[in-house]
């Protein structure tokens, strides 16, 4: 199955170091660290399913797991994507506070 993918890997981010688009995805950066450890786990689920899916342009993150907090790095090649991203995750972080 050939699939269409735009995250990128860690090769991939080394190989941009210092280049224009690192740059601008450099200024497009995100950090997530949800308060919670289980709605962490869930958010970063929720956010990796969203990376796979929704961003038009390219896109690359880092999970950190520091004593069972998930925290995360996304870098957007596009405003609108990173803008996009905040709708998205102000209605995922609201539909588990229902859930609980």
């Amino acid at each position: 199955m050939i699939k269409d993918n735009k995250i990128l890997s860690d090769k991939d981010w080394e190989f941009l170091n210092g280049n224009d688009l690192y740059i601008v995805m450099l200024k497009n950066k995100v950090k997530v660290a949800p308060e919670n450890k289980k709605v962490s786990q869930d958010l970063t689920d929720d956010i990796i399913e969203y990376l796979n899916g929704s961003v038009e342009n390219l896109v690359y993150y880092n999970i950190e797991n520091t004593y069972g907090h998930l925290s995360m790095d996304i870098y957007f090649e596009s405003v609108l994507d990173k803008e996009n991203f905040f709708h998205f995750y102000s209605t995922a972080k609201g539909l588990h506070a229902i859930q609980k």
